[in-house]
């Protein structure tokens, strides 16, 4: 038993683990227990004495315990106190100036029920559980393992906390206080926190990082992805902005647009990935920029708000199926760089008002992509009954260079401006109509080709099929 940095007693435990030691300690006195001389067990326990005799005071293997038996709030200050000048490396932690390190590699810092820590500086530690009143004030708490709220108030830091094992809120109370969550495991990570919503939320862990959402992850703040492997399972509800500078993010989870004020969602000026999007904003705008690519199998869902493309891409870049329902918005560029035996459907239409790439497609099933930019596919084996039509109003290019399309029809809808061939186009599926229905579709020298008995080229009366001569045009009729 040290008081004040002071051995003052010390005592054997009997056969079910009880001890008493006497010793002089008053009012306020900075106390630390601590297992000493055993080869295999270490533990620590600090409080502040309330005087007089002190009963019921445990020592918990591998933890620290901090508690405060004179009805205030423990800090680092009190545990440097405690250990003063005393030196043993039993001893599970240290205090340099106001930030406390907790040593050992599984040790946890342990706040029980009816106490209180208010650190009042840093915390770093293996791992942590709270029971009591816990309030972070601005100091950085990190934990390279678990963080566990089972009971009582979870005040964080208005820094940062970082942790990298699971978050588990099971009791309690647990609020933000402004500050940020980053969660930086280096391998499988769960989160589950049921109804506590988040302020920021970084993902910053290795390159395997796995994070396994229970429920709702409430994020009130912003969302970044730095680097991660994977979110599974779940939904990650944003208010604020998400960027993602992570090029890899795949899973089974979802990220949900759900703030009624103004959004972002980019890559920081290049490419970034995200499993999964739902779009259901009450009010506001979700602004769109750089490349997003959608990695995971929840693919793309809009629900209600305003959304503005800007000029961004999105990259459907998933190694599974994945469904696209975009409603009434629309985007600018789009990619599909499928893996392979994968299958995109469509619900309604996709309004695309950029350009639609098809560099690896295999499948692309149902519902129609508008399109008023480019179209090229660079995919020599794209199946599905997904119909594609041009509807821009300026100049557009159609570019299949031994490449294929969806089996759908090809309708040619433009109130102006001309849609141009830029190679060969060969339609290649029964079914898979050719119409001009407004506009003017040229052949620019090239030849087309409908390979399918019963496939028809149709240009209704006011469009145009232009001919440059010397091109072959092949169909049914």
């Amino acid at each position: 038993l040290l008081a004040n940095g002071s051995s003052i007693g010390t005592a054997n435990t009997d056969a079910s683990g009880q001890f008493s030691i006497s010793g002089v300690v008053v009012t306020n006195d900075a106390i630390l227990l601590y297992i000493d001389g055993d080869a295999t067990y270490d533990a620590t326990t600090v409080s502040i004495s309330p005087g007089g005799m002190l009963s019921n005071i445990d020592l918990y293997v591998d933890h620290v315990i901090t508690r405060h038996d004179n009805a205030g709030a423990l800090s680092n200050a009190n545990m440097s106190t405690a250990k003063g000048a005393y030196v043993d490396t039993e001893i599970l932690y240290s205090v340099s100036g106001s930030a406390l390190t907790v040593s050992g590699a599984a040790t946890e810092l342990y706040l029980p029920t009816s106490h209180s820590y208010t650190p009042g500086g840093n915390v770093t530690t293996p791992n942590m559980e709270t029971l009591g009143t816990f309030s972070g004030g601005t100091g950085s708490i990190t934990s390279s393992g678990a963080l566990l709220v089972s009971g009582g108030t979870f005040t964080a830091t208005s820094g940062t906390t970082s942790i990298g094992g699971a978050f588990t809120v099971s009791g309690g109370t647990y609020t933000h206080n402004s500050g940020t969550v980053t969660l930086a495991g280096t391998s499988s990570q769960a989160v589950s926190i049921g109804a506590t919503s988040l302020n920021h939320v970084i993902l910053n862990g290795g390159a395997s990082n796995i994070i396994t959402v229970t429920g709702t992850l409430d994020i009130n703040g912003n969302l970044t992805a730095t680097q991660l492997a994977t979110i599974n399972t779940g939904t990650l509800t944003v208010a604020g902005n998400v960027t993602s500078t992570d090029a890899s993010v795949d899973g089974s989870a979802m990220i949900t647009f759900d703030g009624t004020g103004a959004q972002a969602l980019g890559a920081g000026g290049g490419t970034g990935a995200l499993p999964a999007v739902t779009i259901n904003k009450a009010s506001g705008t979700l602004s769109l920029s750089d490349t997003i690519e959608l990695d995971g199998s929840g693919g793309w869902t809009y629900t209600t708000g305003t959304v503005s493309a800007g000029t961004s891409t999105v990259v459907l870049n998933s190694a599974s199926s994945l469904p696209v329902s975009s409603g009434a918005m629309s985007f600018n560029n789009v990619t599909y760089n499928m893996g392979a035996s994968t299958t995109v459907t469509i619900t309604g239409t996709m309004d695309i008002n950029g350009n639609l790439t098809l560099t690896a497609a295999d499948t692309i099933n149902t519902g129609t992509m508008t399109v008023a930019g480019n179209l090229s596919s660079a995919d020599s084996a794209v199946t599905g009954t997904a119909a594609i039509t041009l509807d821009g109003t300026g100049a557009q290019s159609i570019t299949a260079t031994s490449a294929d399309l969806p089996n759908g029809t090809l309708p040619i809808n433009k109130a102006s401006g001309t849609a141009s061939l830029a190679s060969n186009l060969t339609l290649n599926s029964a079914g898979q109509d050719l119409t001009v229905t407004a506009g003017t579709l040229d052949l620019a020298g090239f030849n087309l080709v409908l390979t399918s008995a019963g496939d028809v080229i149709t240009v209704s009366n006011g469009a145009t099929l232009q001919l440059q001569g010397g091109e072959t045009v092949t169909a049914s009729t």
